[in-house]
């Protein structure tokens, strides 16, 4: 009796630091390059539009206490928001009223482009289907209606434009976290009178 054994090595994405601009770039305009040659479903229309719209959020807390720094943390959140359009400029999926519903993804927070492409992937593959299906909902209510005086084109041809917002702020610097420190030393003093000797400001 033989025994086989295998061993499977998977390349580890512990080591790749921090999702950066240049990464991000790559991956998006590679997802939307695929996704508008081969983003089709047989008997509905390919989009005519695509966009996506990555948005980071940050957060940094500091925590001080009798005059020195007791805690402090950051993180960072980023978000994959895609914009599929499907028809044409005069007539498409874009909803007739306002949609409450989140088209937002979180994308890993690693420097890895086919890592935030697969999460693009299923995101576009996603909302091109629910885009498909709105518009021939739509179509449909247009044929059974007609078009009237005040139906307008869903979208607007518009030069392209880039923009550039500046960096997110930074964590604490030590000239932050020193003055953070010393106002819990002030507060400390001013409530000495009235606290007892364990209380934390």
């Amino acid at each position: 009796m033989r025994t086989i054994s295998l061993l499977l090595l998977l390349p580890s994405l512990s080591w790749a630091g921090p999702l950066s601009a240049d990464t991000i770039e790559r991956a998006v305009s590679a997802e939307i390059s695929r996704s508008t040659e081969a983003l089709q479903l047989e008997g509905y229309p390919p989009p005519y539009y695509l966009s996506v719209r990555v948005s980071e959020t940050r957060h940094a807390e500091l925590r001080c206490a009798r005059g020195g720094v007791r805690n402090e943390s950051s993180s960072r959140q980023l978000l994959a928001t895609p914009d599929v359009r499907v028809g044409s400029y005069e007539l498409d999926n874009h909803p007739l009223a306002p949609s409450e519903r989140y088209v937002g993804r979180e994308i890993p927070d690693i420097d890895d482009a086919l890592a935030v492409r697969h999460g693009l992937w299923l995101k576009l593959d996603e909302e091109y289907k629910g885009a498909a299906a709105d518009f021939l909902r739509k179509q449909a209510l247009r044929v059974r209606r007609g078009k009237t005086e005040y139906d307008t084109d869903d979208f607007t041809r518009e030069e392209p434009r880039s923009i550039e917002h500046p960096p997110g702020l930074p964590a604490f610097d030590a000239a932050g976290a020193a003055a953070a420190a010393r106002c819990s030393a002030m507060s400390r003093l001013g409530a000495a009178g009235g606290r007892g000797a364990g209380d934390d400001r």
